[in-house]
């Protein structure tokens, strides 16, 4: 956008205002800094944002947008008392650069000092992100540890740059959510007879419990085998970035252990393909376990701009 900031409604009585950390204008900018006033108090300044960085946390899960967007709220500089001073004698005051969630007084005289480097990709219509918070932002999204740990994982991955540890990113977030289930009875009894007879054995301690350890961890099944079973059960969608399910799930483990054991990936495995699959996949697994409201939103492509190193006060 050609300005220096603007004002976007995303609901009643909850208006936003966007500034450039980085730049003159927001055509330019790589860091933003997203305002909203008028609360009667902390505590509900803070609340509200605390649900438009989920919200945003969210889309860019979803989206693969690649912001980072800061789950802890930090001062990340610090400013010479001298100029906090100086500021200060002329009836105002300056703060520490901060990353974040963080409440000032509404009185027009705080301001923060931020340096910053730039090198940018940019939303060709960078609204979009704004109509989209509008549009879930009266949806309930209740979100347990293991959720957090999910949209965590699929945000840092939307931010990674090389291709193997973005898919592995997004690869652990689907872990988290298939359930491992337990052998049958029987096998785990032949487990445990394996492991009496390791525990029995004159080998070396440092190996007989590293064989005891292996040994246990059999009781339960592996996760591939797992995300097979899962991808089987999967009716609906037919096909996920051109696979279906079950082949999704088995391109997913063979680029895995690939990966893992460093193997040679062959021209037939499309990485960036399959992690947008493994992103689906564990979207969809997200929405179903814990019945989240449909949500749709619109991405525009993208636009390409260049790099300055500046300072300013917000």
């Amino acid at each position: 956008m050609d300005c220096n900031a603007f004002g976007f409604e995303v609901a009643k009585n909850i208006g936003l205002e966007v500034y450039p950390r980085d730049s003159d204008e927001l055509v330019g900018a790589t860091k933003y800094h997203i305002d909203c006033g008028g609360f009667a108090t902390e505590e509900a300044a803070l609340l509200e944002g605390e649900n438009l960085r989920q919200k945003l946390r969210l889309l860019n899960g979803v989206l693969d947008l690649g912001l980072n967007i800061p789950i802890t709220d930090s001062v990340t500089g610090s400013i010479s008392d001298a100029v906090k001073n100086g500021a200060k004698e002329r009836g105002g005051v300056i703060l520490d650069p901060r990353s974040g969630l963080s409440s000032i007084p509404d009185d027009g005289l705080h301001f923060e000092l931020v340096n910053s480097g730039i090198l940018r990709v940019t939303p060709s219509d960078p609204l979009f992100l704004f109509d989209a918070v509008r549009d879930i932002w009266d949806l309930e999204f209740k979100f347990d540890t293991k959720a957090e740990d999910v949209l965590k994982l699929l945000n840092l991955s939307s931010i990674e740059k090389a291709p193997k540890l973005k898919f592995l990113t997004a690869y652990l977030a689907l872990e988290q959510l298939i359930t491992i289930k337990k052998r049958s009875e029987g096998a785990q009894n032949l487990i445990t007879s394996f492991i009496k007879q390791t525990n029995a054995s004159d080998i070396p301690e440092n190996e007989k419990a590293s064989l005891v350890g292996s040994l246990s961890n059999l009781k339960s099944g592996s996760f591939s085998g797992a995300f097979k079973t899962f991808s089987k059960s999967i009716e609906t969608p037919k096909k996920i970035q051109g696979y279906s399910p079950e082949n999704l799930a088995s391109k997913c483990i063979e680029l895995r252990n690939k990966i893992a054991h460093k193997l040679e990936i062959t021209k037939d495995i499309d990485i960036n393909i399959i992690t947008k699959g493994v992103r689906e996949m564990t979207f969809g697994l997200l929405w179903s376990k814990y019945n989240f409201p449909d949500l749709s939103v619109y991405r525009p492509a993208d636009s390409v701009s260049s790099e300055k190193f500046e300072t300013r006060l917000l």
